[in-house]
């Protein structure tokens, strides 16, 4: 038996992972009800503490979290550029590629066709 309590307590925790990691899970299921209040009650209490180390954990990491962003775009760039260069029929007949089509829906083109659109539905009768 190690004599370090730390290297005990490791010692301990991996001859017993598997009954430990299910008295945990029996645990959560059990007590949903009062976690949920607890941590609830934990967040709201220390609400400005945890906003500082987050701050302070995105300030001392942000060359780690720009690299990582850099390097997700570069391995996912052809599946965004595929996704963003699917044509759309828009409504009011403009062919567009859904990357820009929310730009579409906002110009005059688009804006005067719609209401033209709208006053000849006012003005035809229902057949």
């Amino acid at each position: 038996m190690p004599t370090d309590r730390k290297a005990y307590l490791r010692a301990y925790y991996l001859k017993n992972k598997d009954k430990i990691r299910t008295y945990q899970k029996k645990y959560a299921v059990e007590n949903k009800e009062f976690l949920k209040e607890y941590f609830k009650k934990y967040v709201r209490e220390n609400q400005e503490s945890i906003a500082f180390n987050q701050a302070t954990y995105r300030a001392n990491h942000k060359l780690e979290r720009d690299a990582y962003a850099y390097q997700y775009y570069q391995d996912h760039k052809t599946e965004a550029d595929a996704r963003g260069a699917v044509l759309v029929t828009c409504k009011c007949g403009s062919v567009v590629r859904s990357g820009n089509f929310p730009r579409h829906r906002n110009s005059k083109k688009h804006i005067d066709f719609m209401e033209k659109m709208e006053k000849e539905d006012e003005i035809t009768p229902p057949s």
